[in-house]
């Protein structure tokens, strides 16, 4: 068994407990996904540490207001290193107040789609709307479809059953 998307950092107790714990459900590789600058560090780090674990990097879309060139080299220098195997978690959050503007989330949305390009990597892909509305959602499928061709995408937040059909066609 695999868990495709976990945050040890962001867990009260120690990464090891709690790759031991999983290692004893079962489940014997994890994906560590980075949210942005320390995080995408302590995934990275882990990684390395901990077998069975594996890191994704990148920047979440509530941290999109931090995404600069810097940001963009250092997840791109991080998806060389061996152990990770995705860029994420990106993509477009309108459900938060606190997230940044759109203009900021659909930048850092696009850069990253490009890095996972150049690496080779799958994108996991964060899209969450305010409960009844689409737009989120529709704005990630409008920038894959513009930007992803050939990128692996992997849906993460995905809160959309009226996309459910496309994203399925889509592989």
């Amino acid at each position: 068994m695999i868990d495709s998307h976990t945050h040890l950092f962001l867990c009260e107790r120690l990464e090891g407990e709690i790759v031991e714990s999983a290692l004893e459900a079962g489940v014997e590789r994890m994906l560590n996904v980075g949210l942005g600058g320390e995080e995408n560090e302590a995934a990275v780090s882990a990684a390395e540490r901990i077998e069975g674990v594996f890191a994704a990097v990148g920047c979440h879309p509530t941290e999109a207001a931090t995404f600069d060139q810097a940001l963009a080299e250092r997840i791109s220098q991080l998806a060389g290193h061996e152990r990770v195997r995705a860029i994420g978690e990106t993509g477009i959050d309108y459900y938060r107040d606190t997230s940044p503007d759109p203009a900021d989330q659909h930048h850092a949305f696009e850069a990253q789609i490009e890095i996972a390009r150049e690496h080779g990597l799958p994108i996991v892909i964060h899209a969450r709307d305010p409960e009844g509305e689409r737009t989120a959602t529709d704005d990630v499928f409008s920038i894959l479809d513009a930007r992803a061709d050939g990128v692996p995408v992997i849906l993460h937040c995905f809160l959309a059953p009226w996309r459910l059909d496309d994203a399925i066609e889509r592989g």
